[in-house]
């Protein structure tokens, strides 16, 4: 009975430490593939975070091409002020020119007719 009872309990424990082999094989299973999520998991928060860079730098950049493209529309403002200004002027230096070359044509007129009269 003793003997019986003495491979009973033999059974009975080689049945636990495999039991237990296979719950220990397991939990290992299960912490490699937690692991392997979580290295995933940090994969993707990394490509998200250079996504996320790119595009704030490509958000800053839109934002400098947007100012840029103002200033070259002020620019552009000024340069079309400025060449209105020289047309102005260019009209106003002929239209002085005209009124010139008529006050000296009159003041020649005026002479020779103030000759004419004193010669007379």
């Amino acid at each position: 009975m003793i003997k019986s009872l003495k491979a009973q309990t033999e059974n009975e424990l080689t049945q636990m430490r495999s039991m237990i082999m296979e719950k220990a094989n397991e939990d290992q299973l299960i912490h490699a593939k937690n692991k392997e999520k979580n290295i995933a998991l940090f994969n993707e928060v990394v490509r998200i975070g250079h996504d996320l860079e790119r595009y704030v730098a490509q958000l800053q950049q839109i934002n400098i091409d947007t100012k840029l493209q103002d200033m070259e529309g002020r620019v552009q403002r000024v340069e079309q002020v400025g060449s209105n200004m020289d047309n102005m002027r260019t009209m106003f230096s002929n239209t002085l020119s005209a009124l010139t070359e008529k006050v000296e044509s009159r003041l020649n007129q005026s002479e020779i007719s103030m000759n004419i009269v004193t010669v007379w």
